[in-house]
């Protein structure tokens, strides 16, 4: 499990497709842990994108379509950056160049699709190889020491 699954030398690359542009997206599909079965933790799967050819909005939605979420789920997208040792959240175009761009020298690249409720927190990705569970160190420290109470003047609104 600590390498990826597929070969790096483009044996994934399918026909046709620009070596220099393209990557394979070793892709763990995670669901709320609260509703999902103990024994299963994650559904995986490959995908190999241009990314030249692709952005945000398209990627996001060709895997939705792939794989359903319940009614009402929310999609939050990581991947995993081995120079800081963490699973930065992808939300737009720029973040997903960003995201390609770390991973020049490889072309493979481990991503985490969590499908969760709306009133649910954003989750925080698990190392899910053996070589990450020592160098990934998430802080479980809430940001603030005592959270203030809404005010009159913000009872209606989310404080967080």
């Amino acid at each position: 499990m600590g390498t990826p699954s597929k070969n790096l030398d483009g044996s994934w690359l399918p026909a046709g497709m620009d070596p220099k542009s393209s990557y394979l997206l070793e892709i763990r599909l995670s669901c709320n842990p609260k509703k999902r079965r103990k024994d299963i933790l994650y559904f995986s799967f490959s995908k190999v994108v241009d990314s030249d050819l692709c952005n945000f909005k398209d990627l996001v939605e060709k895997i939705v379509n792939q794989y359903h979420p319940s009614y009402l789920k929310v999609v939050h997208i990581f991947y995993y950056d081995e120079v800081k040792k963490c699973f930065p959240q992808v939300t737009t175009d720029h973040e997903l160049l960003e995201m390609f761009s770390k991973h020049v020298e490889k072309k493979v690249l481990r991503m985490t699709i969590a499908y969760t409720d709306p009133t649910d927190a954003m989750p925080i990705p698990k190392c899910y190889t053996l070589e990450n569970l020592d160098v990934l160190d998430i802080p479980c420290t809430p940001s603030m020491a005592c959270p203030s109470l809404a005010t009159a003047s913000q009872s209606n609104e989310l404080i967080f």
